[in-house]
């Protein structure tokens, strides 16, 4: 009951009102921007922090798939095209290189917000609350 709570909370109250996303951008580490996002939850919802770990952790989890899902079509279709078996291997090569770096770099953003809680940081933790992997301009 209240994981849905947390995600109605991000979808009607941090997705829609930057003011929420300017507060919690204002926190100075990992545990004050769950403390506040709790804080601000509990007016009108009802979710814990262990809760907005878990739901942090699974973004970032979710967007590692969706690097693996675009780094295997891609190798597919490298695979469909009647290419020489070196073109193949070398492009092969060349996604799985890419796969890596974007899952180093998800790994070094998650390590960061725990680690150096700063304006960069809390804008990519915000991002992934927002399921983007660049953070846009506020709605």
């Amino acid at each position: 009951m209240s994981q849905e709570s947390l995600e109605q909370f991000v979808n009607e109250e941090f997705l829609r009102q930057g003011s929420t996303q300017d507060r919690l951008k204002a926190t100075n580490s990992l545990d004050n921007f769950i403390e506040l996002m709790v804080s601000l939850g509990n007016v009108n919802y009802s979710f814990t922090a262990d809760e907005v770990k878990t739901f942090l952790q699974k973004k970032i989890d979710d967007n590692k798939k969706k690097i693996q899902d675009k780094t295997d079509l891609k190798k597919a279709e490298i695979e469909a095209k009647n290419v020489p078996i070196e073109a193949k291997i070398e492009a092969k090569e060349a996604a799985q290189k890419i796969a890596e770096q974007e899952k180093k770099q998800i790994d070094d953003d998650w390590e960061n917000v725990v680690a150096h809680w700063d304006r960069q940081t809390v804008e990519s933790g915000i991002a992934y609350l927002r399921n983007d992997p660049v953070l846009p301009i506020y709605p």
